[in-house]
């Protein structure tokens, strides 16, 4: 493919590929990681239809396999026979997965399981304090403290439990996930404002849909004591929605399409905040039809947007980019969090658009991009996939070549994407 070229972990995108065609989207990333907890433990086998397992995901896979379930994947497919009896210690490599180190430290506590934790010293230095306080108040011990390795022994004790909510909803999904393993019925009150709630409310989804009683929405949840039910077959495996922060880089790189871009399998009607990102680009000006789970969308002028990120954090590197074509000034509010991404997402975010001749600045939460000509760079990848595959496709958009180092990000949430980038570019 002429347009695109690897050399190790660096990209180069030359003379604005066209891109036109169909594509299908990996699984909702933030769905698995719920679905296979559910299924560790369940009260039978599960068979999970997971398209395009990520890096993240297989690191959820691999920590429930050392707590004590039996998970085999095999190309798309994993089955999952749940924990009967939890290991009594595990050492649970979370590699560079934020959500998987913080879901598996409320499940191991539960399930009683003397771990170690390790990690990616990116990760590693992403905060932990808030949820580990917590657990220590309700009967689980930290040796060496929150440093890694990250120790940790006693079992926890249900009951009331508070957890801030600006720091990261992950803290109250792993809880609320492993609440059911308690004795007694529980409740979870988030302190403050609720960041992200759309992926708390995919975590309630997931649970009400395996059989668990939870209420509450936003401030206080309470939790029922119960296993989950086990989902799927060989015969009809349970699928897992398709992502639609996968889909945003594609609804993106189809304002440069004369023929279109066609994304298949996203549910309108989905939990995914992300989903946001339709409504916003019509508003902005971008032609796109959808029907029964297909969204296309075309060649499209944008105007200035201005929009508020505060519950979908990942769309802005993306956004970014929407910006930088459309004509006049967007403003992307509540971003403040992207400090405490696998970047720093604000940082980065701006030192790819400088890098790409597009002017930008950042104030008091809010980041603001002049829409302009997208030029010739070398973007720093900073081992970020968002930060990667919104370079990609920011190459759609200018006759300059684009160099990105870090390419092999992606495998963290969408490992096919350079693959679909190439089988939708056009020669």
């Amino acid at each position: 493919m002429k347009n695109i070229t690897f050399d190790k972990n660096t990209v180069r995108i030359h003379g604005r590929p066209r891109l036109s065609g169909e594509v299908y989207c990996p699984s909702s990333k933030s769905a698995a990681h719920r679905e296979l907890i559910a299924a560790a433990l369940s009260d039978g086998p599960s068979v999970l239809f997971c398209r395009g397992i990520s890096k993240d995901i297989r690191a959820t896979a691999d920590c429930l396999s050392a707590l004590g379930a039996d998970i085999r994947i095999d190309n798309d497919l994993i089955r999952v026979s749940p924990i009967k009896e939890p290991a009594r210690k595990a050492t649970l490599n979370c590699n560079e997965s934020g959500t998987t180190l913080r879901f598996m430290i409320p499940l191991a506590a539960f399930l009683g399981v003397d771990t170690t934790f390790v990690c990616a010293p990116g990760l590693a230095r992403r905060p932990i304090s808030v949820l580990c306080d917590e657990l220590t108040r309700h009967g689980v011990t930290f040796p060496d403290g929150y440093s890694f390795p990250l120790r940790m022994n006693g079992k926890a004790l249900g009951g009331e439990w508070r957890i801030r909510g600006d720091i990261s909803s992950q803290f109250i999904s792993g809880i609320l996930l492993a609440l059911p393993l308690s004795d007694i019925p529980s409740t979870l009150e988030v302190v403050g404002r609720c960041e992200s709630l759309p992926y708390i409310n995919i975590t309630v989804g997931v649970m009400l849909s395996r059989g668990i009683s939870v209420s509450g929405s936003g401030s206080v949840y309470s939790v029922n004591t119960g296993k989950y039910s086990s989902v799927g077959s060989e015969a009809l495996p349970h699928l897992i929605e398709s992502d639609w922060s996968s889909a945003a880089f594609w609804l993106a790189a189809g304002l440069s399409s004369d023929e279109g871009i066609t994304v298949h399998g996203l549910k309108c009607d989905s939990c995914q905040g992300d989903k946001a990102i339709l409504p916003l680009l019509i508003s902005a000006g971008a032609r796109i039809e959808s029907s029964d789970e297909k969204i296309k969308i075309r060649k499209s002028s944008l105007h200035s947007f201005d929009c508020d990120c505060s519950q979908t954090p990942d769309m802005v590197p993306v956004l970014s980019v929407c910006a930088a074509i459309a004509d006049g000034e967007s403003k992307i509010r509540g971003i403040e969090r992207l400090r405490l991404k696998e970047s720093d997402r604000i940082e980065s975010t701006m030192a790819m658009l400088t890098s790409l001749g597009i002017s930008s600045s950042y104030s008091d939460g809010i980041m603001t991009v002049r829409g302009g000509k997208i030029r010739k760079g070398s973007v720093n990848g900073y081992n970020d996939h968002r930060i990667v595959m919104s370079a990609a496709v920011a190459s759609c958009f200018t006759d300059e070549e684009i160099e990105i180092s870090d390419a092999f990000a992606v495998e963290k949430s969408y490992p096919s994407f350079f693959d679909h980038f190439i089988s939708l570019t056009k020669d």
